[in-house]
């Protein structure tokens, strides 16, 4: 059974995806690399099998462009994102603003 791969973080160029069924698994990542390094746009590919990390740097367009492709290539069946942004706001950000004013006011 395939793993399934979820998107941690994005940015222009740049993709972090983790696949968590395959920590500490050397080989599957070996594989999983090999097999991305060749596609087309994709400049960089890191992995860490002891976090279950892969980075994809690319050169396309966009990132979506590159996650569309990513499902069609079936090495992961399900392609899905982390937190939604509505949870980071809800739960993470008054953290954040409150170590701030914390920080400011010091």
């Amino acid at each position: 059974m395939m793993p399934n791969a979820h998107i941690v973080h994005q940015a222009r160029g740049r993709i972090r995806l983790q696949v968590r069924e395959k920590c500490k698994d050397p080989d599957y990542f070996e594989a999983i690399s090999k097999q991305l390094e060749g596609l087309p746009g994709i400049d960089e590919v890191r992995t860490n099998p002891l976090t279950g990390s892969i980075i994809l740097l690319h050169s396309l367009e966009n990132n979506t462009e590159l996650l569309e492709r990513l499902p069609q290539l079936a090495l992961f069946p399900w392609l899905e994102r982390g937190q939604p942004a509505a949870w980071y706001v809800r739960h993470i950000r008054p953290w954040l603003m409150a170590g701030m004013l914390i920080a400011a006011w010091a």
